[in-house]
């Protein structure tokens, strides 16, 4: 275990669902994204998120380490407090095929 610094969690008003199913999942989640450095310190800190589908996304970057880890209390609250103030629920519309 290691200090890699202090990082900035965007949240994004398009999406409040995919916070909103981390935080109901029973063990809410942040996706922390490592570049190994080959030097000391070993990892530069590129990114933390809160989305699923990001932290998902963050695997693609070849030899990055990716580290799902527990989220705090505190950022829960405030991710909570954002889906509150804005979250609209979008239906679903399946796109038709052109023929």
């Amino acid at each position: 275990m290691f200090y890699a610094g202090d990082a900035v969690i965007e949240l994004h008003r398009t999406e409040t669902t995919n916070y909103r199913e981390n935080l109901t999942s029973g063990s809410p989640t942040l996706w922390v994204n490592l570049r190994p450095t080959g030097s000391e310190p070993p990892y530069d800190l590129l990114a933390v998120t809160a989305d699923p589908a990001e932290g998902e996304a963050f695997t693609d970057a070849g030899s990055n380490l990716i580290e799902a880890v527990p989220m705090p209390i505190g950022i829960s609250e405030i991710i909570d407090g954002f889906i509150a103030q804005h979250h609209v629920d979008r239906p679903f519309v399946k796109r038709q095929r052109n023929r």
